[in-house]
């Protein structure tokens, strides 16, 4: 048995029907390496039942960009930043696997 890590989108929740393709292969990428009896640690969007894997870790949203930030040229645009805010905050939990 493995213990293995999945770091899903973090913009839908991994339920049915899924937002699209990436959602859906998620899913069934964690449900074939449950069936094969390895440990899952999903780390994915608010909203993603806990009976998908043997541990569903959620992020928290993130604020609101300012006005003035939303401006900025220099800064990312808001669904980049959530997805790297998340992903950075996921990376020392994933340690263990």
């Amino acid at each position: 048995m493995m213990r293995i890590a999945v770091l899903a989108t973090n913009r839908n929740p991994l339920v049915a029907p899924f937002a699209g393709g990436r959602e859906a292969l998620t899913a069934a990428l964690v449900g074939g390496f449950r069936r094969r009896g390895h440990h899952v640690v999903l780390h994915a969007a608010p909203g993603t039942p806990a009976s998908l894997a043997d541990e569903v870790i959620t992020s928290p949203e993130l604020p609101r960009l300012s006005e003035v930030a939303a401006l900025d040229p220099q800064v990312p645009e808001a669904p980049f930043l959530a997805d790297h805010t998340r992903i950075s905050g996921s990376a020392p939990g994933l340690r263990g696997c």
